[in-house]
């Protein structure tokens, strides 16, 4: 009887386990594929920008939204727009990138880095 219970409760959270992970799906996607209104909105307001990243996510009430990076230079913009091509948020940001030939910023030579006075 040992056996069958462990063998019951093992099935039980598998199924659990497995309903966890479908809770919300994932996908990246091409531009192609986000619905029309999205993709006429961004050929709109975004037609400079180069879309880096596009993702498809399904919540487990089957909510489906598009989370879209956006890039123009150094300036960055995130969008999630609703399955019916409504934007729900936005946020901008810029990038930065070092590669070591920044100049380096010298302070005077009279300052020691100390607050006293000579």
């Amino acid at each position: 009887m040992k056996t069958r219970n462990h063998i019951l409760t093992i099935t039980f959270l598998c199924g659990i386990l497995t309903f966890g992970l479908q809770a919300q799906t994932t996908a990246k996607i091409k531009a192609e594929q986000l619905p029309e209104t999205t993709q006429t909105e961004l050929n709109k307001k975004y037609g400079k920008y180069h879309a880096n990243e596009i993702v498809k996510k399904e919540d487990k009430q089957k909510q489906t939204t598009y989370e879209i990076e956006l890039q123009k230079k150094n300036k960055l913009i995130y969008l999630v727009y609703s399955s019916e091509g409504t934007l729900v948020s936005k946020r901008k940001s810029k990038t930065f990138s070092f590669d070591g030939t920044e100049p380096i910023k010298k302070t005077p030579a009279s300052h020691d880095g100390h607050n006293h006075t000579h």
